[in-house]
């Protein structure tokens, strides 16, 4: 059966919100199967309203009810053998068994489950023939998630529904009229990306914002960011609108609105007068819900005083996990930790250990050269000592010649002699050279002599070449 909605009949709902139902529990002698309120089967999970069964009812009792041909109570003992709830063992057959019990007895829930179990195989052979039309059919009839099954069958295509846009955005139009809000999200993003309808972010906004009403925090998110990108950054009436959305979805938990809404406080967007200190709060929120961004924020700020107060050591646990991380190491994230304890912000004196440890990455991992400067700076300074011998000259010879700081530049030690031989491309001279410190316990010439005997055996061979004039 074809669906009617169409874009602009669902777009003039948009300003009715979705509320947000609790529970409703009966106050009779009906069984608790028996009870569920429409919002009840529209808002809750089959796994919940289950759950919910089995603390007032035994399986026993649930299962004495469908054996009497009640299509609800086989439709709860379908789920329980499929998830294996109420002491039952998960029994896939069982699963389908009484699932198709409870459809052919009439239950709108009872098909819906029988069309994902015969969509996905569970306890019989997939059928996705027979599926779609219950799909269809009881999606026409109010569940929601069968009305998300048939739009993803259209979205991806295949034998049995070919790939359709429109039609699955039809289907998402009817989750969302039915109050599932990550529908709306769905379809907005399907129109924002000009799937199934013309490509729109204003209405694509119109969606998210519903979605939002319906307090999916995602759907928060986007309809501020995708109002903020239509927006002029400087066009104060645009501040109500992207505001709330940002703030409605913080307070849902969604980490990227409370990082953006204190960008607008920090950087003064859309008639804000810029203020690191009303944007404290939002990174503090985004930081605790996980932002890197936000604790990188938040933890420089914290160096400078810019964040209302000076705390060095609140800095350091912020920023050194995103320093100190395996995969993809923040770089100025180590800098910045760095130089927190390498100043002791707000500290009773620099810690020289932690900014010796942190400013080694920076500088070895991330060739930051301010980093391998104050590194050197410590060496000199005697306020950290080297952890390996000659590590303090090789520091200051690539100071010299990478970095071309004059200042460190020393020819009077062996190490500036092997770079200064690799700059001029005697490769076979520097190895010999850095050979000799090897031999004499310094292992970063060792590493350092293994790359030069490659470069000198290059024979001319041209990736090599570049890669040692790169390198030295």
């Amino acid at each position: 059966m074809k669906m009617k909605l169409k874009i602009a009949a669902l777009t003039a709902m948009i300003g009715v919100g979705i509320s947000a139902s609790l529970p409703t529990f009966a106050q009779s002698n009906t069984p608790e199967w028996r009870s569920f309120s429409e919002s009840d089967l529209q808002a809750t999970s089959t796994g919940d309203l289950t759950r919910r069964v089995l603390q007032k009812h035994s399986i026993a009792e649930v299962r004495r009810a469908a054996e009497g041909d009640d299509p609800e109570a086989a439709w709860v003992l379908s789920f329980a053998y499929k998830r294996g709830l109420g002491g039952l063992p998960t029994d896939p057959r069982q699963a389908y068994r009484w699932s198709r019990m409870s459809c052919d007895l009439g239950s709108q829930r009872g098909c819906n489950a029988l069309a994902y179990n015969l969509n996905s195989g569970v306890g019989t052979p997939q059928d996705r023939a027979e599926a779609m039309p219950l799909f269809q059919r009881t999606c026409a009839q109010g569940t929601a998630s069968s009305c998300a099954a048939i739009a993803a069958a259209y979205y991806n295509g295949d034998s049995v529904l070919p790939q359709d846009f429109a039609r699955a955005l039809e289907f998402r139009f009817k989750g969302c009229e039915l109050g599932r809000a990550h529908h709306c999200r769905i379809a907005g993003d399907m129109i924002a990306a000009g799937e199934g309808a013309e490509k729109s972010p204003r209405r694509a906004q119109a969606f998210y914002a519903r979605g939002c009403d319906g307090q999916d925090a995602i759907s928060c998110f986007r309809a501020a960011r995708t109002r903020e990108r239509l927006a002029d950054r400087n066009d104060p009436s645009a501040f109500d609108y992207i505001a709330s959305f940002y703030e409605r979805g913080c307070a849902l938990n969604q980490k990227d609105s409370c990082f953006n809404r204190g960008i607008i406080e920090n950087e003064g967007k859309f008639g804000r007068t810029k203020s690191t200190l009303a944007a404290v709060p939002w990174m503090e929120k985004a930081c605790e819900l996980k932002s890197n961004d936000a604790c990188y924020n938040l933890g420089s700020w914290l160096i400078n005083g810019r964040a209302g107060r000076t705390d060095g050591r609140r800095a350091i646990e912020l920023l050194g996990p995103l320093c100190l991380r395996d995969n993809d190491p923040d770089i100025q994230a180590c800098n910045n930790a760095g130089t927190a304890a390498y100043r002791g912000s707000g500290m009773p004196s620099p810690d020289y250990e932690s900014a010796a440890k942190f400013y080694t990455r920076a500088c070895y991992e991330g060739a930051l050269t301010a980093s391998c400067r104050t590194l050197s700076d410590m060496y000199r300074d005697g306020q950290v000592v080297a952890s390996s011998k000659g590590e303090a000259e090789w520091l200051d010879a690539q100071l010299c010649f990478k970095a071309d700081e004059a200042a460190y530049c020393k020819p009077e030690t062996v190490e500036h002699s092997v770079l200064q031989r690799a700059s001029e491309g005697r490769y076979s001279s520097a190895a010999h050279v850095a050979g000799m410190l090897c031999d004499e316990g310094d292992m970063l010439a060792c590493r350092a002599q293994s790359v030069l005997k490659k470069c000198a055996s290059a024979n001319g061979n041209t990736s090599i070449m570049r890669a040692c004039r790169r390198a030295f």
